[in-house]
């Protein structure tokens, strides 16, 4: 993982508030993570990813409202009226408490995605390339 950023809206404060990074998965796929807190611009706003590999692709914006698919013959968007991606989550985590199964996002999940967050603080404060 690459990564470059800083407290840039917030300067003095210890969070990093701006991020951009590319992480290049063991399979050979690339994802493009820019995340920041600096007013609601109209593609990244404060959640923006975009995914590649095998020819496809999908770019997911507008604080999770709006998608872009490409699977190589053919590009569609989708879209939602609301933001509803992390309000998707909870339902899916009570949901998954009532019926006594495990959540479709476990704890590994989490614990991957809190490791790839990390890495992205750490190669902006060090300059330096992590490897996860």
């Amino acid at each position: 993982m690459w990564a470059a950023g800083g407290a840039l809206t917030h300067p003095g404060h210890p969070c990093i508030d701006q991020c951009a990074a590319s992480i290049l998965f063991a399979n050979g796929h690339v994802g493009s993570w820019i995340n920041g807190d600096a007013a609601v611009g109209r593609f990244t706003s404060k959640f923006f990813f975009q995914l590649y590999g095998d020819g496809k692709s999908v770019e997911i914006y507008d604080r999770m409202k709006k998608a872009v698919f490409s699977d190589g013959d053919r590009t569609w968007t989708e879209e939602r009226a609301e933001e509803e991606g992390m309000q998707l989550e909870n339902v899916e985590f009570i949901t998954a408490l009532r019926e006594g199964r495990e959540p479709c996002v476990n704890a590994h999940d989490g614990l991957q995605a809190t490791r790839i967050v990390l890495a992205a603080d750490r190669a902006i404060r060090t300059g330096e390339v992590q490897t996860l």
